[in-house]
């Protein structure tokens, strides 16, 4: 059995480029699609904290979300090793007393160094995110700071606070109009990364609770608005899955619930996510994945199943070219082109050029070669 930090590394790796393949999806949904206009509502309400309390003050101790109320103090971190609660607590400190760059710019050098830290790197930047709400009050003035580390949760996590000054009536006018497209810049990928953000933000406001979020995504204009919005529902529900929190809405002994359980059209975006949990619960065994993807996806979902695994077998390779044809070849030879498309798109946005990509494609076995091609050349055309 694998440790448990390695597993959590894999699943870190694989929600990582989980974004980028449900991205390179929603960039192409259907051209006629217009950001939304509306404004936001105005409030006037007391900031919000981490847990969506109101704000009473900092302090030098700090109640972590996923702690049941135990206190830590921000000093932790010279005495507690590999304790997601102790380093969320020093980070918050830092963003409260010296500001979010510095908060980011830690978590940063904390992520090269410590492999623990690196697990959890994405959820760590959420809950900067969280505090930087409170702290700055508004989306706009927090989210200035974001900065690209670990994969943008910052932004997502201010999202999740942003929610917090709703009520779950409001919710559905609160989401639209936050995000705005930039009109030298259609479908960016920074666009895109706020829109997703809502997803996390709209999970967050309801527990985690995937089935109650995806509603409120529906209420945004536009397709591809609203299929981003639902990838960070879905990428919510794994990313919150770890030893100090359970998500509500995954099974071990149903590895692609809660694909299997949505609606019709929420089941691509789900699949494209889904792998990054299913693989865990075999310990990365990725011919028992690829048996989940035949066996548990449902019906006319296998091949975005497969594409998923690509994906994750790029990122858990780190894209080395070998790896990945030796992996996806675990696959039914009848759909391993989905599993090579998956991976040289990842490894295309993953290293914004074309040299593991490249490689890819010239290993792949003849039969695959033309689609690794097509599935590179459509990756770089959004470059």
């Amino acid at each position: 059995m694998r440790s448990r930090l390695w597993l959590a590394l894999g699943l870190a790796a694989g929600l990582v480029v989980a974004l980028v393949l449900v991205f390179t999806v929603a960039i192409g949904g259907d051209d006629d699609d217009e950001a939304p206009a509306a404004a936001a509502p105005t409030t006037t309400t007391s900031s919000v904290s981490i847990d969506g309390s109101a704000d009473t003050g900092a302090t030098s101790e700090l109640d972590s979300p996923s702690s049941e109320g135990e206190t830590y103090d921000a000093d932790c971190i010279h005495t507690i090793e590999r304790d997601y609660d102790c380093y969320e607590a020093y980070l918050v400190d830092i963003l409260e007393t010296r500001g979010a760059p510095d908060a980011l710019q830690e978590l940063a050098q904390l992520s090269s160094n410590d492999s623990f830290v690196r697990s959890e790197c994405h959820p760590l930047t959420h809950s900067v995110g969280r505090a930087a709400m409170d702290r700055y009050g508004s989306f706009q003035e927090a989210v200035v700071y974001e900065d690209g580390t670990c994969w943008s949760g910052f932004t997502h996590g201010i999202l999740e606070g942003f929610m917090f000054q709703y009520t779950i009536e409001e919710l559905d006018q609160a989401v639209t109009g936050v995000c705005k497209q930039d009109p030298d810049q259609p479908y960016s990928f920074d666009y895109y990364n706020c829109v997703h953000g809502l997803g996390h933000g709209v999970s967050w406001r309801f527990d985690n609770g995937v089935f109650e979020a995806l509603p409120v995504c529906d209420k945004l204009e536009g397709r591809w608005e609203q299929q981003s919005c639902h990838s960070g529902v879905f990428m919510q529900n794994i990313v919150v899955d770890g030893e100090a929190h359970q998500s509500r809405e995954l099974r071990p002994d149903e590895p692609m619930y809660p694909c299997t359980a949505v609606e019709e059209q929420y089941k691509k975006t789900c699949y494209l996510m889904q792998t990054s949990y299913a693989l865990r619960t075999v310990d990365y065994d990725y011919a028992k994945g690829f048996d989940l993807c035949e066996t548990d996806a449902d019906e006319g979902y296998v091949e975005t199943c497969y594409r998923s695994m690509g994906r994750d077998i790029s990122g858990n390779s780190h894209r080395e070219s070998e790896k990945v044809v030796e992996l996806c070849s675990l696959g039914d030879p009848e759909l391993q082109a989905e599993c090579y498309q998956g991976a040289v798109k990842n490894a295309v946005f993953n290293d914004h050029g074309l040299e593991n990509a490249n490689r890819l494609c010239d290993l792949v076995p003849e039969r695959y070669a033309d689609a690794c091609i097509q599935a590179r050349d459509e990756a770089a055309s959004t470059l």
